[in-house]
């Protein structure tokens, strides 16, 4: 933590924080949460991927295998968001 007094930053010790009435300050506290899904969407794009370059160069049908992957990666993504989106991190 840090105080900005007379246009310097100063690292606070954390006794001085505790002992501070926040009510006569400019104290303020922000908290945010992360949850970082990358890996999962960087998974789907590959399989994503892999079944255009090969439904494409081949004109085949598609690997059974390859598409249940594509399909579970992007079913578990649209989940986690949900869950996101109403704050249910745990869940997610």
């Amino acid at each position: 933590m840090y105080k900005y007094v007379d246009g310097q930053l100063s690292v606070v010790d954390i006794d001085e924080v505790v002992e501070i009435n926040p009510e006569k300050t400019t104290i303020s506290i922000s908290r945010f949460k992360v949850f970082n899904i990358d890996g999962l969407k960087r998974c789907y794009t590959l399989a994503a991927t892999k079944i255009l370059n090969n439904a494409a160069l081949r004109c085949k049908t598609i690997d059974d295998e390859l598409r249940f992957n594509r399909d579970f990666l992007w079913m578990t993504i649209n989940v986690i968001n949900y869950y996101l989106e109403w704050d249910r991190y745990s869940e997610a």
